[in-house]
């Protein structure tokens, strides 16, 4: 779990814009896109999942 939680330490629910530089598009699916990003600070490569939340939210209540 530390590794998880040191991931999600870095990605705080905010702008990416302002820390991570995005390079490309790794892939695109039904809830999103995944995007190879760069930490500014630290110089660092992520993937980083950018997900459609109404999309995934609509898709679940149908599921239920």
């Amino acid at each position: 779990m530390e590794v998880i939680d040191a991931i999600l330490s870095e990605f705080p629910c905010k702008d990416l814009s302002e820390d991570y530089e995005e390079i490309c598009t790794l892939g695109s699916g039904c809830f999103g896109v995944v995007k190879k990003v760069r930490c500014l600070a630290t110089d660092k490569l992520y993937a980083c999942k950018m997900t459609d939340l109404e999309l995934s939210n609509t898709t679940s209540e149908a599921v239920q």
